[in-house]
């Protein structure tokens, strides 16, 4: 995976933070991570039982500052996934949420090149 050390602890410490942070108290977290390598790409899965997400603020969700649970419920700043895209996007990934909605947890998925990506054609 091309990425810095550095980048992929936050990465990674980012989503997981999230996952068991957004969590009914009621219910212990559960969270599974899987990797697998496709092709060029390394592919990371990030899955939890958490609040889940209502489809229609996904799109939200990478946005600076944005936050969909009032404070009062869950403290935060509202950059962490901002920070989760702009890390993969720098090196050429995508990031990506999918959420049944509300209740029903949520499934994070990043993909970033295997090697480095020249940004000279033939390079």
């Amino acid at each position: 995976m091309y990425v810095s050390r550095d980048e992929l602890v936050r990465l990674l410490q980012n989503l997981l933070h999230n996952a068991l942070k957004y969590v009914d108290l009621n219910t212990p977290p559960r969270v599974v991570i899987t990797g697998q390598q496709s092709d060029d790409r390394w592919y990371v899965t990030v899955e939890d039982n958490g609040i889940g997400i209502a489809p229609d603020q996904q799109d939200r969700l990478f946005r600076v500052f944005s936050r969909l649970q009032p404070r009062s419920r869950f403290d935060g700043t509202g950059i962490g996934l901002a920070v989760c895209k702009r890390i993969v996007e720098h090196h050429g990934g995508y990031i990506e949420v999918a959420s049944p909605g509300d209740g029903q947890g949520s499934c994070f998925r990043f993909a970033l090149p295997s090697h480095a990506e020249s940004s000279t054609p033939g390079q």
